[in-house]
């Protein structure tokens, strides 16, 4: 796995775009959570698969987000072959200010049938 750093204040631009980390948090939540002030990336180049890990103003973790994703090759035909997910997880990690962690997960097998849904859910322990 491959280490990025990307650091990012509100007052010196990065040169890259921070990360949106809160695209998924919803509204209500977003004042009550610790601003991420610098991001590490760690990427999986052997796999569709990502660690994002976000520091607040006191260099504690704030902010979690991995993925990852697991594609086969299928064929309907045996001639044409198509991609598809067999498996695929997914967290996402908000530290609030009072030190819980709200988390956002969502996973899918193959085999489910109709597709899943991510779903919120309280924490004392940052996931890993």
């Amino acid at each position: 796995m491959q280490t990025q750093s990307i650091l990012c204040q509100p007052r010196r631009p990065c040169g890259k775009p921070p990360p949106d980390w809160r695209q998924r948090l919803p509204r209500h939540w977003r004042r009550l959570v610790v601003v991420p002030q610098r991001f590490e990336l760690h990427r999986e180049y052997e796999a569709a698969a990502f660690r994002l890990h976000g520091f607040g103003d006191d260099g504690g973790p704030c902010y979690y987000h991995q993925r990852y994703l697991l594609n086969a090759l299928r064929s309907d035909d045996d001639e044409a072959l198509y991609t598809t997910l067999v498996y695929g997880e997914e967290v996402e990690a908000w530290r609030l200010r009072d030190g819980r962690w709200l988390v956002w997960q969502w996973s899918t097998h193959e085999r489910d049938e109709g597709g899943t849904r991510g779903f919120f859910s309280f924490r004392e322990e940052k996931p890993e």
